[in-house]
């Protein structure tokens, strides 16, 4: 009899290991909990990454950002229009503007070409003046008093500023022959879906 109730005994121990815990539950919620977290998380980081795709971005090959213009591309060199490349281009693009200006001398006019068809990811070395344009693409009279492109010509050192546009119209309706800069600038950010600048300069003397 005395083995009959060890032997009960030792049966309902087990059965009582074997059971889960109120604690155990908590703990496999929490990790539950964790493992959500982290889904959530590594969502927020390819939206962020979705958005950093579709900034729009304008270069050139030939100089950084801010830094001194080379002087082939001034009044100086051969005067010729820069290469430039540019990324991240929007949904919906279907042309581009670039507006070329000396904010230092009251927004002087040196270049601006518009209706660039939509698929073109840059403009090469020398289309301007006189070279080869993207197909459809026009030109404006620059303050020079020439169509197309004019270079950097100051007085003294001055920052220079290329500035594009990617437009939801694949003309602009601009007229080549009458419109001025600002009548550019005002039709390009009217069909704007997002624009880029880049900068360089140049002075006398370099």
């Amino acid at each position: 009899m005395k083995n009959l109730w060890i032997l009960l005994s030792l049966l309902c121990s087990m059965a009582l290991l074997g059971c889960p815990t109120e604690d155990d539950d908590d703990a496999t919620g929490d990790d539950d909990d964790a493992a959500d977290d982290d889904d959530a998380a590594d969502d927020d980081d390819t939206g962020d990454d979705d958005d950093a795709a579709e900034e729009l971005t304008l270069s050139s090959p030939e100089w950084a950002d801010g830094e001194r213009i080379p002087q082939d591309y001034t009044c100086a060199g051969a005067d010729i229009s820069p290469p430039l490349e540019w990324s991240g281009v929007p949904a919906g693009t279907e042309s581009f503007a670039l507006i070329f200006d000396d904010p230092d001398a009251g927004n002087f006019a040196h270049w601006a070409i518009y209706d660039i068809p939509g698929d073109e990811v840059g403009l090469a070395e020398g289309i301007s003046p006189g070279g080869a344009l993207p197909a459809g693409a026009q030109e404006l009279v620059n303050d020079f008093g020439a169509v197309g492109y004019g270079g950097c010509c100051p007085p003294v050192q001055h920052t220079y500023v290329f500035t594009l546009y990617a437009l939801d119209t694949a003309a602009l309706g601009v007229d080549a022959g009458s419109a001025s800069f600002g009548d550019l600038q005002a039709a390009a950010e009217a069909a704007e879906l997002d624009s880029a600048q880049y900068t360089g300069v140049f002075g006398p003397g370099e």
